[in-house]
């Protein structure tokens, strides 16, 4: 599910960042500290993300001590505890950190950037941590519903990475066949075409500290990660992709400024845009 799963109901807009957070939260079985304890004494973690088009298991773990830190992978998935004390601990820091960001240009920016190359009804316009509006009106049962609703070992995609067999791991994740095997329907958001002319907007906020710029553009190219998309970005990754790129070092050594300057190759199989 993931960003998109919430165009098909954009009043709960946010809702797949606030499941994603509350199943970093409590357990049946362990509270947050003690999750977080145990995990460390094994030099292990587990976190929960939201993506755009699903929510991602992160996990790290030493070779010994695989089986214990997938069993408390599957205490995350499946004995999760929703609690209403967690969910208006978190909704309080979201609403209190919408309140910040008017005060950041460069979210500010970001978010506009956002809203002006997808449009405002596009849901790759709309940021996934949702509105002061959408976020205020979020329910537990909201959650429990998208958890319902999204949570499949259909399509999912299982990524290891180090000195382990294909074999040896498989048996070990067996746990995850008791996830429901339902398909997912997700509607690819409208294809957006590169902007053809040139436009400046100016967004105006009082009393602000510094200016945020942004130039770019949505491209008419494909997200490719062996073709033309991966050479692009790696052109980038010297022309302004890092703090040593040639934006930046032009900038802060040659012209003696002490601001920075970067460029971002950002796509995914719905969008691919570049950006200053």
């Amino acid at each position: 599910g993931g960003h998109l799963a919430e165009a098909n109901d954009t009043s709960t807009l946010g809702i797949a960042n606030f499941t994603a957070a509350l199943l970093n939260e409590d357990t049946k079985h362990y509270t947050a500290e003690q999750m977080s304890t145990a995990l460390q004494k094994m030099g292990s973690t587990i976190s929960v993300n939201n993506t755009l088009d699903g929510i991602r298991f992160n996990v790290q773990c030493l070779n010994k001590n695989i089986d214990a830190t997938l069993a408390l992978v599957e205490e995350r998935i499946f004995n999760y505890q929703f609690t209403q004390d967690a969910f208006n601990r978190l909704q309080k820091q979201e609403l209190e950190s919408f309140k910040q960001a008017k005060s950041q240009p460069a979210t500010i920016a970001s978010n506009v950037f956002d809203k002006i190359n997808y449009g405002a009804d596009n849901i790759l316009g709309m940021s996934d941590n949702g509105t002061e509006y959408t976020v205020k009106n979020l329910t537990l049962d909201d959650v429990t519903s998208y958890y319902n609703n999204y949570m499949t070992s259909k399509d999912a995609k299982v990524i290891i990475v180090g000195d382990i067999t294909e074999n040896e791991v498989l048996s070990k994740l067996e746990f995850l066949n008791k996830l429901p095997n339902k398909k997912i329907v997700l509607t690819a958001p409208e294809k957006i075409k590169t902007s053809e002319k040139t436009k400046i907007y100016l967004i105006d906020v009082p009393r602000a500290a510094q200016t945020e710029f942004r130039v770019g553009n949505v491209l008419d190219m494909d997200y490719d990660l062996t073709g033309e998309f991966y050479k692009a970005d790696l052109m980038n990754y010297v022309l302004g992709g890092n703090f040593n790129s040639r934006l930046n070092l032009n900038l802060r050594e040659d012209k003696g400024g002490t601001y920075g300057a970067r460029a971002n190759w950002s796509g995914n199989k719905y969008s691919v845009e570049y950006t200053f």
